[in-house]
């Protein structure tokens, strides 16, 4: 399996419980053909626990971009990033919010 694991931290280091995570490669080029990558290679929302955690499987390996909300009170937290998995291994990204 090819795994991606991302946590969520607040900019003071607290993990963040509950924020929603989302995987995919919107807007990003090939760099072989220059070509878009697939579109379609998303995750659907997914709320980390109360470890700020969440993990995603995937079949092949992919550079992916990190979407990141946690709605707090009248603010609402963003967090944006990038993850490479690599495949057969899990691959942990540690992503802050602010």
């Amino acid at each position: 399996e090819t795994i991606g694991i991302v946590i969520v931290k607040y900019n003071n280091g607290n993990l963040v419980d509950g924020a929603k995570v989302r995987l995919h490669q919107d807007g990003q080029m090939s760099t072989q053909t220059g070509y878009h990558v697939d579109p379609d290679l998303a995750t659907d929302w997914t709320d980390t626990d109360a470890n700020g955690r969440v993990e995603f499987n995937f079949d092949l390996e992919a550079i992916l971009n990190v979407d990141i909300v946690k709605y707090l009170n009248n603010d609402t937290l963003v967090g944006t990033d990038k993850i490479r998995l690599l495949k057969g291994t899990s691959v942990t990204k540690v992503v802050e919010i602010n």
